[in-house]
């Protein structure tokens, strides 16, 4: 697929370096024994968990951190095991309860006992169990363009084609999704 992209995709200039951005980025010992990265953004004095579903960030634009700061918010966004500058959990086998016992770690940490989730994309389905983990203590649960979960076959007629083919990928075939992945990141990375 990369040998397939026109050289008129190639003309631009590529841009030398796709890191996340590290300025400031406060980092937490797991539970484990891990590296847990993790962004504040905004200035505010009320806090929301953002659990993104990005390999690489959080990004935000200044206007939307402007926005935040107006409303006397902040994000608490943690990278996810073997994302951004999080090293890997020790197992894949309980990832999905490392992801929980990270975050939970991190607002034990800061002092957070009550707090919104946010989730994003691919990090919904990892929001959705903090959420039911806080219990309670979630004042609330909002999805930026987050998954629903797929459950049965009859969900998918209701998607997008790109929605519909990572839904599918997910519940059917993890390694093709982890394909479409590094793909995607070796032809951004290539085109921009």
């Amino acid at each position: 697929l990369l040998r397939a992209i026109p050289d008129a995709g190639l003309e631009r200039e590529v841009p030398r370096r796709w890191d996340t951005p590290n300025p400031g980025l406060p980092f937490l010992q797991a539970a484990d024994g891990s590296k847990l990265a993790w962004y504040r953004v905004g200035n505010g004095t009320r806090p929301a968990l953002f659990i993104h579903g990005l390999i690489q960030g959080p990004f935000f634009t200044s206007d939307f951190v402007d926005s935040l700061d107006e409303n006397d918010l902040y994000l608490i966004c943690p990278s996810r095991p073997g994302f951004g500058y999080s090293e890997p959990s020790s197992t894949r086998e309980n990832y999905n309860q490392t992801v929980i016992d990270d975050c939970m770690g991190l607002l034990a940490h800061l002092d957070i006992s009550s707090l919104p989730v946010v989730v994003h994309q691919g990090g919904s389905s990892h929001g959705f169990r903090i959420a039911k983990q806080l219990g309670s203590a979630c004042l609330g649960l909002v999805l930026v363009d987050g998954g629903v979960p797929v459950h049965d076959e009859a969900s998918l007629q209701y998607m997008n084609s790109g929605s519909r083919m990572m839904a599918a990928a997910t519940r059917r075939s993890s390694s093709f999704l982890k394909m479409l992945t590094r793909l995607g990141l070796a032809t951004y990375r290539l085109r921009g």
